[in-house]
């Protein structure tokens, strides 16, 4: 990934996937009713271990009320050089180009989807999919962390 501000690739990996929650409410859910869909995401770093993590949380409603609700992590191993890199140690913070971070929360999109269809496989809800999401919308600004 090429990050804007410093024209350098970003080298990373993908170290770990995490089903974090998930549920299904049977009671909440009613077949004729309209269907909206609620997300968020966020952002975490470990400093130690040079990662960062991106949640999604995915929940489709009816008035108002979670009828199936998925909470998915993954997590990224930052290369040592891009991390030092983008290391602020004049007032300790991280920053990272929200380019970057956009590329990382929509990977872990694409892996929430799977998870989503394999735990309502054989189940109602697996007409539900995880539509396309404009990820680059829901980050306004470069990423920073403290440390």
């Amino acid at each position: 990934m090429t990050s804007e501000n410093n024209k350098k690739n970003i080298g990373f990996a993908l170290s770990k996937v995490n089903l974090e929650q998930f549920a299904t409410i049977d009671d909440a859910y009613d077949e004729n009713k309209d269907i909206g869909l609620v997300t968020g995401l966020q952002f975490g770093a470990d400093v130690e271990e040079k990662r960062i993590k991106c949640t999604i949380r995915i929940s489709f409603e009816q008035d108002e009320r979670p009828f199936l609700i998925l909470v998915a992590s993954n997590e990224y191993s930052i290369d040592h050089a891009a991390w030092s890199a983008f290391t602020r140690t004049e007032d300790k913070k991280m920053v990272f180009p929200k380019g970057f971070m956009a590329h990382l929360a929509m990977l872990t999109v694409g892996t929430s989807r799977g998870m989503l269809h394999v735990k309502t496989e054989n189940t109602k809800f697996n007409r539900y999919f995880l539509p396309t999401i404009n990820v680059a919308e829901m980050i306004n600004d470069d990423v920073k962390f403290d440390f």
